[in-house]
Protein backbone atom coordinates (compact mmCIF):
# COMPACT_ATOMS: atom_id res chain seq x y z
CA UNK A 1 0.00 0.00 0.00
CA UNK A 2 1.31 3.42 -1.07
CA UNK A 3 2.27 5.49 2.30
CA UNK A 4 0.93 8.16 0.59
CA UNK A 5 -2.71 7.09 0.43
CA UNK A 6 -5.58 8.43 1.95
CA UNK A 7 -6.39 4.67 3.65
CA UNK A 8 -3.33 5.79 5.85
CA UNK A 9 -5.68 7.80 8.10
CA UNK A 10 -8.61 5.58 7.64
CA UNK A 11 -6.10 2.45 8.87
CA UNK A 12 -4.20 4.46 11.56
CA UNK A 13 -8.42 5.38 12.93
CA UNK A 14 -8.91 1.07 12.99
CA UNK A 15 -5.85 0.48 14.37
CA UNK A 16 -6.10 3.27 17.27
CA UNK A 17 -9.80 1.65 17.92
CA UNK A 18 -8.26 -1.44 18.63
CA UNK A 19 -5.64 -0.40 20.72
CA UNK A 20 -8.40 0.97 22.93
CA UNK A 21 -10.58 -1.80 22.28
CA UNK A 22 -7.91 -4.20 23.81
CA UNK A 23 -5.33 -2.70 25.45
CA UNK A 24 -4.06 -6.19 26.07
CA UNK A 25 -3.14 -6.69 22.58
CA UNK A 26 -3.11 -3.16 21.66
CA UNK A 27 -0.96 -3.28 18.21
CA UNK A 28 0.86 -6.17 17.07
CA UNK A 29 3.42 -6.91 14.09
CA UNK A 30 1.13 -8.00 11.03
CA UNK A 31 -2.37 -6.21 11.99
CA UNK A 32 -2.29 -3.09 9.83
CA UNK A 33 -1.91 -5.29 6.57
CA UNK A 34 -5.09 -7.43 8.10
CA UNK A 35 -6.78 -3.48 8.92
CA UNK A 36 -5.61 -2.95 5.19
CA UNK A 37 -7.49 -5.48 3.23
CA UNK A 38 -10.03 -5.31 5.19
CA UNK A 39 -10.59 -1.64 4.01
CA UNK A 40 -10.40 -2.32 0.39
CA UNK A 41 -13.88 -3.39 1.11
CA UNK A 42 -15.25 -1.91 4.19
CA UNK A 43 -15.68 1.26 5.92
CA UNK A 44 -14.07 2.11 9.23
CA UNK A 45 -16.27 0.19 11.59
CA UNK A 46 -16.65 -2.54 9.54
CA UNK A 47 -13.24 -3.11 9.26
CA UNK A 48 -12.38 -2.57 12.95
CA UNK A 49 -15.01 -5.61 14.08
CA UNK A 50 -12.86 -7.36 11.13
CA UNK A 51 -10.06 -6.99 12.88
CA UNK A 52 -11.94 -7.97 16.20
CA UNK A 53 -13.21 -11.09 14.80
CA UNK A 54 -9.51 -12.14 13.66
CA UNK A 55 -7.54 -11.21 16.36
CA UNK A 56 -9.89 -12.41 18.79
CA UNK A 57 -11.80 -15.26 17.91
CA UNK A 58 -10.21 -16.75 14.53
CA UNK A 59 -6.71 -16.41 15.44
CA UNK A 60 -6.71 -16.22 19.54
CA UNK A 61 -3.15 -15.85 21.12
CA UNK A 62 -1.61 -14.70 18.27
CA UNK A 63 -0.77 -10.86 18.68
CA UNK A 64 -0.48 -11.27 22.33
CA UNK A 65 3.09 -10.22 23.56
CA UNK A 66 4.50 -13.61 23.39
CA UNK A 67 2.54 -14.71 20.34
CA UNK A 68 2.28 -18.08 22.20
CA UNK A 69 -0.40 -19.94 19.60
CA UNK A 70 1.39 -18.49 16.64
CA UNK A 71 4.37 -20.54 18.08
CA UNK A 72 2.21 -23.34 18.62
CA UNK A 73 0.87 -23.58 15.46
CA UNK A 74 4.43 -22.98 13.75
CA UNK A 75 5.36 -26.83 15.54
CA UNK A 76 2.07 -28.26 14.48
CA UNK A 77 3.11 -26.82 10.78
CA UNK A 78 6.04 -28.66 11.27
CA UNK A 79 4.79 -31.93 12.16
CA UNK A 80 2.23 -31.43 9.67
CA UNK A 81 4.66 -30.50 6.64
CA UNK A 82 6.75 -33.84 7.92
CA UNK A 83 3.77 -36.14 7.31
CA UNK A 84 2.34 -34.89 4.25
CA UNK A 85 5.58 -34.01 2.65
CA UNK A 86 8.06 -36.11 4.40
CA UNK A 87 10.51 -35.83 1.18
CA UNK A 88 10.44 -31.91 0.99
CA UNK A 89 10.47 -31.78 4.37
CA UNK A 90 13.52 -33.65 4.65
CA UNK A 91 15.19 -32.17 1.67
CA UNK A 92 14.42 -28.19 3.25
CA UNK A 93 15.33 -29.00 6.88
CA UNK A 94 18.89 -29.85 5.65
CA UNK A 95 19.30 -26.22 4.64
CA UNK A 96 16.62 -23.66 6.55
CA UNK A 97 13.38 -24.15 8.58
CA UNK A 98 10.10 -23.75 7.10
CA UNK A 99 8.29 -22.16 9.09
CA UNK A 100 10.46 -19.19 8.78
CA UNK A 101 8.27 -18.44 6.15
CA UNK A 102 5.05 -20.31 6.99
CA UNK A 103 4.98 -17.73 9.93
CA UNK A 104 4.03 -14.50 7.89
CA UNK A 105 2.12 -17.06 6.30
CA UNK A 106 -0.31 -17.62 9.07
CA UNK A 107 0.43 -14.00 10.89
CA UNK A 108 -1.02 -12.22 7.76
CA UNK A 109 -3.06 -14.55 6.12
CA UNK A 110 -0.45 -14.80 3.10
CA UNK A 111 -1.06 -10.74 2.16
CA UNK A 112 2.29 -10.33 1.98
CA UNK A 113 3.83 -10.93 -1.32
CA UNK A 114 1.33 -12.21 -2.95
CA UNK A 115 -1.62 -11.15 -5.51
CA UNK A 116 -4.57 -10.09 -4.75
CA UNK A 117 -6.23 -12.78 -7.06
CA UNK A 118 -4.21 -15.36 -5.13
CA UNK A 119 -4.93 -14.22 -1.15
CA UNK A 120 -8.72 -13.26 -1.31
CA UNK A 121 -9.78 -16.34 -2.26
CA UNK A 122 -7.58 -18.03 0.96
CA UNK A 123 -9.25 -14.96 3.05
CA UNK A 124 -13.08 -16.07 2.11
CA UNK A 125 -11.79 -19.65 3.14
CA UNK A 126 -10.23 -18.44 6.05
CA UNK A 127 -13.27 -16.16 7.64
CA UNK A 128 -15.69 -19.23 6.87
CA UNK A 129 -13.59 -22.06 7.96
CA UNK A 130 -10.91 -20.63 10.72
CA UNK A 131 -7.36 -21.08 10.22
CA UNK A 132 -7.37 -24.96 9.24
CA UNK A 133 -7.24 -22.99 5.74
CA UNK A 134 -3.54 -21.46 6.92
CA UNK A 135 -2.50 -24.91 7.49
CA UNK A 136 -3.74 -26.32 4.38
CA UNK A 137 -2.67 -23.34 1.70
CA UNK A 138 0.49 -23.07 3.67
CA UNK A 139 1.38 -26.71 2.66
CA UNK A 140 -0.21 -26.06 -0.87
CA UNK A 141 2.48 -23.62 -1.21
CA UNK A 142 5.47 -25.86 -0.52
CA UNK A 143 3.28 -28.58 -2.52
CA UNK A 144 2.86 -26.24 -5.07
CA UNK A 145 6.75 -25.53 -6.08
CA UNK A 146 7.69 -29.11 -4.68
CA UNK A 147 9.66 -29.74 -8.00
CA UNK A 148 11.80 -26.71 -7.88
CA UNK A 149 12.86 -26.53 -4.59
CA UNK A 150 13.72 -30.13 -4.58
CA UNK A 151 16.19 -29.14 -7.17
CA UNK A 152 17.67 -26.79 -5.15
CA UNK A 153 20.60 -27.75 -3.06
CA UNK A 154 22.38 -23.92 -1.89
CA UNK A 155 20.96 -22.31 1.22
CA UNK A 156 20.96 -18.62 0.06
CA UNK A 157 19.12 -19.81 -3.56
CA UNK A 158 16.44 -21.79 -1.34
CA UNK A 159 16.32 -18.59 1.07
CA UNK A 160 15.07 -16.33 -2.02
CA UNK A 161 12.89 -18.26 -3.71
CA UNK A 162 11.19 -19.23 -0.36
CA UNK A 163 11.30 -15.27 0.66
CA UNK A 164 9.29 -14.58 -2.73
CA UNK A 165 7.45 -17.66 -2.62
CA UNK A 166 3.99 -16.08 -3.10
CA UNK A 167 4.53 -13.58 -5.74
CA UNK A 168 5.44 -16.67 -8.17
CA UNK A 169 1.73 -18.39 -7.28
CA UNK A 170 -0.51 -17.82 -10.49
CA UNK A 171 -2.47 -20.68 -10.94
CA UNK A 172 -5.43 -20.26 -7.72
CA UNK A 173 -7.13 -23.65 -9.33
CA UNK A 174 -4.49 -25.31 -8.74
CA UNK A 175 -3.43 -24.36 -5.26
CA UNK A 176 -6.74 -24.55 -4.20
CA UNK A 177 -7.04 -27.87 -5.97
CA UNK A 178 -3.49 -28.56 -3.80
CA UNK A 179 -5.27 -27.30 -0.06
CA UNK A 180 -8.62 -29.19 -0.79
CA UNK A 181 -7.77 -32.22 -2.58
CA UNK A 182 -4.42 -33.60 -2.59
CA UNK A 183 -3.36 -32.90 1.14
CA UNK A 184 -6.45 -35.04 1.86
CA UNK A 185 -7.26 -36.13 4.37
CA UNK A 186 -6.69 -33.42 6.88
CA UNK A 187 -8.37 -33.85 10.05
CA UNK A 188 -8.26 -31.56 12.49
CA UNK A 189 -8.45 -34.20 15.32
CA UNK A 190 -4.41 -34.27 14.50
CA UNK A 191 -3.80 -30.49 14.42
CA UNK A 192 -5.59 -30.52 18.09
CA UNK A 193 -3.55 -33.42 19.32
CA UNK A 194 -0.09 -31.76 18.07
CA UNK A 195 -1.74 -29.15 19.93
CA UNK A 196 -1.89 -30.81 23.04
CA UNK A 197 1.90 -31.48 23.12
CA UNK A 198 3.65 -28.31 21.44
CA UNK A 199 1.53 -25.61 23.72
CA UNK A 200 2.49 -27.46 27.07
CA UNK A 201 6.19 -27.71 25.62
CA UNK A 202 5.65 -23.84 24.71
CA UNK A 203 4.79 -22.65 28.01
CA UNK A 204 7.37 -24.36 29.62
CA UNK A 205 10.02 -23.35 27.76
CA UNK A 206 8.36 -19.48 28.66
CA UNK A 207 8.73 -20.19 32.34
CA UNK A 208 12.08 -21.50 32.21
CA UNK A 209 13.26 -17.97 30.09
CA UNK A 210 11.24 -16.12 32.47
CA UNK A 211 13.39 -17.35 35.23
CA UNK A 212 16.68 -16.94 33.44
CA UNK A 213 15.75 -13.60 32.69
CA UNK A 214 14.73 -13.50 36.82
CA UNK A 215 17.86 -14.29 37.77
CA UNK A 216 20.00 -12.31 34.98
CA UNK A 217 18.61 -9.94 36.44
CA UNK A 218 19.00 -10.25 40.42
CA UNK A 219 22.59 -11.41 39.54
CA UNK A 220 23.27 -7.66 37.53
CA UNK A 221 21.79 -6.00 40.73
CA UNK A 222 23.45 -7.76 43.05
CA UNK A 223 26.62 -7.40 41.52
CA UNK A 224 25.77 -3.56 41.30
CA UNK A 225 24.71 -3.41 45.11
CA UNK A 226 28.09 -4.45 45.80
CA UNK A 227 30.22 -2.42 43.63
CA UNK A 228 28.33 0.39 45.95
CA UNK A 229 29.28 -1.29 49.00
CA UNK A 230 32.89 -1.04 47.90
CA UNK A 231 33.12 2.75 47.12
Amino acid sequence: MNMESDMIPRLEEVLLAFSRHNPAVAYCQGMNRLVAVALLFLNEEDAFWCLVAIVEYLLPGYFTINMIEAQTDQRIFRDLFATKLPELFSHLSQQLDPTLYSFNWFLTVFVDNMHPDIFLPIWDAFLVEGKKVLFRFSLAMFKYFEDVLMEITDQNLANKLLRNLGDRVTDLRKLQAIAFETLNPFPMKLVKARRAVHLPEIMAEMQQLEKLRASVSQSHSNSNNQEEDDL
